[in-house]
């Protein structure tokens, strides 16, 4: 485990198994080819993060086999692999607020003209309920228009609320694992 932890801490190129939800034996595993993912920006931070900050869950485990086997040189190996690892946490943290202010901005500014669509759009449809001969006239053409803007604008509304959701949810990730491991840092200090 701490062998692929040093690993998963120094590549950016994975080869991984696509298992089923099946179990399968050792022998299968070893027959069944691998996949080479490619990793990178946030999904390479991501992965990376899962596997070496998750590893702290497992500690408590490795001690309670110290009485059958030494364990403290790999519970020393995890240790120092996340002391060396989360300050890359830290700074994929910064860089996620950074994204989520910019694509905030963007949408803020965005909004301005997206509201102008929609009080245009408001206007003609009062225009058509009040007068449909004038309305098909003088503003049917213009009106139809304004109806394809204000859709690809709404098309438009739902990228940048996803993209605020995603670089949140990050954030959020993010945030769990650096909680987790400056609880299990003050319980190691406190040792």
């Amino acid at each position: 485990m701490v062998q692929g932890l040093e690993y998963v801490y120094s590549e950016q190129k994975f080869d991984l198994l696509e298992l089923d939800e099946k179990e399968i034996s050792i022998e299968e595993k070893e027959k069944m080819k691998r996949k080479r993912y490619d990793f990178e920006g946030f999904e390479l931070i991501d992965f990376k993060t899962e596997k070496i900050i998750g590893a702290l869950d497992f500690i408590q485990k490795i001690m309670e086999y110290n009485t059958i086997v030494p364990t403290e040189k790999y519970i020393q190996r995890i240790s120092d692999i996340n002391k060396k690892f989360i300050p890359n946490v830290h700074k994929a943290r910064n860089e996620e607020s950074i994204e989520l202010k910019k694509v905030s901005e963007e949408y803020e500014v965005f909004l301005i003209g997206h509201q102008k669509l929609i009080k245009i759009n408001e206007s003609y449809e009062k225009q058509k309920t009040e007068n449909q001969f004038a309305y098909k006239k003088s503003y049917a053409e213009r009106h139809s228009e304004i109806i394809e803007k204000l859709g690809n604008s709404f098309k438009k509304a739902m990228k940048y609320k996803s993209k605020i959701d995603m670089h949140n949810n990050n954030l959020m990730r993010l945030d769990n694992f650096i909680t987790k491991y400056n609880e299990w840092d003050k319980k190691e200090t406190s040792r």
